[in-house]
């Protein structure tokens, strides 16, 4: 489960308090020593053992994800002016792009993986894509902070506080998804963050888009306040969002063909 909360987070990694939540998601994978790479789905009769999808892509695609989705792509999308699109990843596994102006902002992420086969794709798909409850969430988070905390040099103490107030607020809710259909061999979108996932035969995008008002900031700028701001602002946008990562998804895929 801890190495599914790493990949379903991945979006929250441009937002505030990045470097924390880096520090905290790391630990959550390193805590169960698990990997989502060639995972085995934990649901029996997944797409895994049955209908897993012909198309083939190069592991090439992982090296450079904003060749799939370059500028002009993301400005035909949302109608916003390429030129004025800054690029917001420093990370070399996902692309990712921001734009604003008068209270509207544009965010775009894209992360890849490529497997070895569709059916490791797929088992993997399954596994990421099912789940947690609250008390499932809360635990692996909770394994995280110890281990931040175990490790942790003199004079990091406020960072350490900041891990705790996010990892609360990363547990809140579980992690929940809903299927999509006409996208790809699978896709289901994840409510928490919103996200899309999504497998083309071997090939597996994680698609993230919104467009529209920015989100307003709480009075108190520190860990739990900013954390609740996010969720609620999230899920306001979320049918939006949802959206506009298909969307997004259909203009990368179509580009792959």
């Amino acid at each position: 489960p801890s190495a599914v909360l790493a990949r379903v987070s991945r979006p929250l990694r441009g937002v505030v308090l990045t470097g924390v939540l880096a520090v905290c998601l790391a630990a959550c994978s390193d805590a169960s020593g698990e990997s989502t790479e060639g995972q085995a789905s934990a649901t029996p009769g997944s797409a895994a053992g049955e209908s897993a999808g012909s198309a083939s892509f190069d592991a090439a695609l992982e090296e450079n994800p904003c060749k799939l989705l370059p500028k002009e792509m993301v400005a035909t999308t949302f109608g916003v002016p390429a030129a004025e699109i800054e690029e917001a990843s420093a990370l070399s596994d996902s692309c990712a792009y921001e734009w604003g102006a008068d209270g509207t902002i544009l965010q775009v992420s894209l992360d890849v993986d490529v497997f070895d086969t569709a059916q490791d794709a797929a088992s993997n798909f399954a596994s990421v894509t099912q789940g947690m409850s609250a008390q499932a969430v809360a635990d692996a988070m909770t394994s995280a902070v110890e281990k931040m905390e175990e490790a942790a040099e003199p004079g990091t103490e406020g960072q350490m506080e900041a891990a705790g107030q996010l990892a609360g607020g990363i547990a809140s809710g579980g992690l929940q998804f809903e299927d999509v259909e006409g996208v790809a061999d699978e896709a289901r979108f994840g409510k928490r963050f919103g996200t899309l996932y999504l497998r083309r035969g071997n090939l597996a995008l994680d698609v993230a888009a919104y467009h529209g008002a920015s989100m307003t900031m709480p009075e108190e700028i520190s860990g739990g306040p900013i954390m609740d701001a996010v969720k609620a602002w999230r899920q306001e946008t979320l049918t939006a969002r949802k959206q506009q990562s298909v969307e997004l998804a259909k203009a990368i895929l179509a580009s792959l063909e």
